[in-house]
C-alpha cells in the first residue's frame, strides 16, 4: 500500500515541478515580449527556437543592467579635457 502512495507523491511532485517550470516560462516569455517590443519578434524570427531568441534577450537585459563602465586613466581624461 505504501508503494502506491510513494509512486503518488512522485507523480504529483514530478506535474507539479512541470507545470511550475511551464508557468515561468511563459511569464518569462511575457515579459520580454512586453520589454522588447516588435524586437522580440524580429529576434525570434532570426533564431532557430525561441529559447535561443529569449536567452540572448535575457542577456541584453543583463549588459544593461549591469555595465562594465570603468574610469579613465589620468592622461586619457586629460587628452579628452584639451579637446
Amino acid at each position: 500500500m505504501s508503494t502506491g502512495i510513494n509512486v503518488t507523491i512522485v507523480v504529483a511532485v514530478i506535474v507539479t515541478t512541470t507545470l511550475v517550470i511551464g508557468v515561468m516560462a511563459v511569464m518569462r516569455r511575457r515579459r520580454l515580449q512586453q520589454r522588447f517590443g516588435p524586437e522580440y519578434d524580429r529576434v525570434a524570427g532570426e533564431r532557430d527556437c525561441q529559447l535561443k531568441a529569449e536567452s540572448e534577450l535575457t542577456e541584453r537585459e543583463r549588459r544593461v543592467r549591469d555595465p562594465d563602465i570603468q574610469p579613465f586613466i589620468d592622461s586619457a581624461r586629460a587628452s579628452y579635457s584639451d579637446q
